[in-house]
């Protein structure tokens, strides 16, 4: 996964500056209890984070095994975007409405995508917020019985871990894929994607399930390119709580950070 943050950050002119050192996340196929090892990048004294990432028992047992990595380079977003994205309900239908032929842009004739979503924060650690999508595919509008998959996304920290849980309609199994943002520069981040899945989802479906996502995702960084920050944006009745969340998000602006920031 490449270098990982220990995910304490700060807000500086309005951009998140890592002030913790940063930690190596290295994920293993042959050896699953190391699929997640931290050690210090530099050579000088480390911090220790404020928190660390929750192992997947299923992973280090060897249930689920390495399937496949994407590196999608450089993206010019904050990292605040994808968080926000995520209670960003009505934006669903519009840009994730309609079925891409994995790993590409192009619409599968036809054929699209309804999406229920939900956003909550964790009850017991105060850096985990919860996104949670139940997808069901649709042909000319007629629903297709048991084609979709249900994702339990966890969101560790300001954006830079997030780990999704699909479990595939009909009990067919189950994908874990991770998604990194490295920050790099300032609005600039390095996404790379990893998977496992069990033995019952084999490497060629599990790539087909991921490069879905990947799909949809690159539908959303034209967005993220352009926006800017409104402090109080317009919402409709059927917008997500994008009030809550950045509320939820303010933990981890610095105390003396901008007291726009951290009242939105």
């Amino acid at each position: 996964m490449g270098p990982v943050v220990s995910l304490r950050a700060t807000i500086q002119g309005g951009v998140i500056r890592l002030v913790a050192r940063a930690f190596r996340a290295c994920f293993r196929s042959q050896t699953p209890p190391g699929y997640h090892r931290h050690g210090p990048i530099s050579d000088g004294p480390t911090h220790e984070p404020p928190y660390r990432l929750e192992r997947v028992a299923a992973i280090d047992d060897g249930s689920l095994t390495w399937r496949g990595e994407h590196d999608a380079g450089l993206v010019q977003m904050h990292l605040l975007e994808f968080v926000e994205n995520s209670v960003d309900f009505q934006h669903f239908a519009a840009i994730h409405g309609r079925l891409r032929l994995p790993w590409t842009e192009i619409p599968v004739p036809g054929m699209t995508i309804h999406h229920e979503a939900t956003w909550r924060r964790d009850e017991t650690q105060k850096h985990v917020c919860w996104f949670g999508n139940e997808a069901t595919l649709e042909f000319r509008g007629k629903q297709i019985k048991r084609s979709g998959a249900h994702a339990d996304v966890r969101l560790d920290g300001p954006g830079s871990i997030i780990r999704f849980d699909f479990a595939l309609s009909r009990g067919r199994g189950r994908v874990v894929l991770y998604q990194n943002h490295t920050p790099v520069a300032p609005l600039t981040q390095h996404v790379r994607f990893r998977w496992f899945s069990g033995p019952n989802v084999p490497k060629p479906l599990a790539s087909f399930i991921v490069g879905n996502w990947v799909s949809q995702w690159r539908q959303d960084i034209g967005i993220w390119e352009r926006k800017i920050y409104r402090k109080n944006p317009m919402l409709t009745r059927g917008d997500g709580p994008i009030h809550q969340l950045r509320r939820w998000y303010a933990q981890f602006y610095p105390e003396r950070g901008s007291k726009d920031a951290r009242a939105s």
